[in-house]
């Protein structure tokens, strides 16, 4: 079973491999195609000439604002207030101020800023900020005062410039590291699938082990019956197929279980009956001759001896009786012997115990009936004949002035109940589990076959019949007769 179970292993093991190989070419494929079509010249021109419009249109704003302190510079007599506001006007986040260059404060410039530029004695000056969204410039004027200036970009600049910026940096990072990416996705890939790999190897050897396990129960079953052991039964837990197959298993161990003690009762049952038959042919063929020849040695004798005439017919009247015990044991070993010729009919059975009453009119017995029929199919004469055979025992057992109880039942299931009850002595254990064997018999004068021959006719109709039976109290005959 182990072998099963490692080559059911070893092909889920395949089964989950053997994938991963045109997997991850197929992968790798799709990522080359996805480059091919993100990461190209096309692409890659068209985000330059956005930075490049981006630069130049940073470079017009850098330019105007050069332009307004060029003309402090050329004219540092004339009015730039009203130029600034006029600036202000399309740019409303542009601030200025004009400070002597002795009174420098901090602003929006800080003072240290302005202060190298006075030190430095430059004209002018312009500087973007860090994220490149504003503009700062300072200019001399008259020779005493500084331009402060503060130019903020336009915001849809700001937002596309940085966007731009952005997309280009991750692009050119693509067009770099396209084969370390590629490799980074493979082992990513392949890692993530390693480990189903390993979670499905390990559930499927759980699965497997689950589905061997009964099928080693079912060889374990197998070789104990083989031993002749019908009584071992295999573990059912839950309500899968393999659940159904160990039920069906029991269930046929329990029939052949069930066959076997058939098999053995027939087969007892026939010898038993062979042995009856050959009795009864070697029993009956000297009885008539002894018959005849005792009846003759009577009728023969014309002597005048009275006393040995009175021993002759005291001798004939014993052999007689004796004969005719014998040919009643002939009888019974004869109806045992030969298979009995049932004549079932559905009738109501309640007029046989009707005539049972009136056969034993004489003893003390009680019968309890249902209202109403009871239909059975059954033969009268052979069940009228277990009845019989049953009430002598109970007689036997229980004497004349004890009652016999007779009970019927017609159950809500599918059979009738008969019991027949006495109060006598009752049977032992150990001759109560050998009571229905044939020759088994606790009477001197009897041969032991009644209660194999109503056992024989029972099971004919399709019933069985059991016993209780206690020590000082009494014994209960049950009979179940099919509807």
């Amino acid at each position: 079973m182990k072998s099963l179970r490692s080559k059911l292993f070893v092909f889920i093991c395949l089964l989950l491999i053997f994938p991963a190989i045109p997997l991850s070419v197929f992968i790798m494929q799709l990522l080359d195609k996805s480059y091919r079509i993100g990461v190209n010249e096309r692409v890659e021109s068209a985000l330059d000439g956005a930075l490049q419009i981006s630069a130049d249109f940073y470079q017009m704003h850098r330019e105007q604002l050069q332009k307004i302190l060029d003309a402090i510079r050329i004219d540092p007599e004339g009015d730039v207030i009203p130029v600034l506001d006029e600036l202000k006007k399309s740019n409303p986040g542009l601030r200025f101020k004009i400070e002597p260059m002795t009174e420098i404060s901090d602003g929006f410039i800080v003072k240290e800023t302005i202060a190298k530029f006075i030190s430095e004695k430059k004209a002018t000056v312009i500087w973007p900020n860090a994220e490149h969204t504003r503009l700062f410039a300072l200019g001399r004027m008259y020779e005493t005062s500084v331009l402060q200036i503060e130019y903020p970009l336009p915001e849809s600049f700001q937002s596309a410039a940085k966007s731009i910026q952005e997309v280009s940096q991750i692009y050119k990072t693509l067009g770099y590291a396209q084969s370390d990416i590629r490799m980074s996705f493979l082992y990513t890939f392949l890692s993530i699938y390693l480990i189903g790999v390993i979670l499905a190897l390990a559930v499927s050897y759980l699965i497997s082990r689950k589905m061997t396990r009964p099928i080693e129960e079912l060889v374990l079953a197998a070789n104990e019956i083989g031993k002749g052991d019908l009584t071992y039964q295999i573990p059912v837990e839950g309500n899968n197929e393999f659940a159904m197959l160990g039920s069906a298993f029991n269930r046929m161990v329990l029939d052949l279980a069930e066959n076997q003690k058939r098999i053995i009762e027939l087969e007892k049952m026939a010898s038993w009956q062979q042995l009856a038959r050959k009795l009864a042919h070697e029993i009956k063929n000297p009885l008539t001759p002894i018959q005849l020849m005792a009846q003759q040695m009577r009728d023969k004798y014309d002597g005048e001896d009275k006393a040995y005439e009175k021993l002759l017919t005291d001798c004939y009247t014993i052999i007689e009786d004796e004969v005719d015990s014998l040919q009643r044991l002939v009888r019974e070993f004869s109806d045992f012997a030969r298979l009995p010729e049932f004549k079932l009919f559905q009738q109501d059975i309640l007029p046989l115990f009707d005539s049972i009453q009136k056969l034993y009119a004489h003893i003390k017995m009680k019968v309890e009936v249902p209202e109403g029929p009871v239909e059975l199919n059954f033969d009268f004469d052979y069940l009228k004949r277990v009845m019989i055979n049953l009430i002598d025992n109970a007689i036997a057992a229980a004497g004349d002035e004890k009652p016999i109880e007779i009970n019927i039942v017609d159950t809500r299931d599918n059979f009738v109940l008969i019991r027949v009850t006495d109060y006598g002595e009752g049977i032992s254990p150990e001759n109560l589990v050998k009571i229905f064997e044939p020759y088994f018999s606790t009477k001197r004068s009897g041969v032991g076959l009644g209660l194999a021959i109503c056992k024989n006719i029972i099971k004919e109709h399709g019933g069985r019949i059991e016993v209780r039976s206690e020590i000082g109290k009494g014994t209960t005959f049950s009979i179940y007769l099919p509807k």
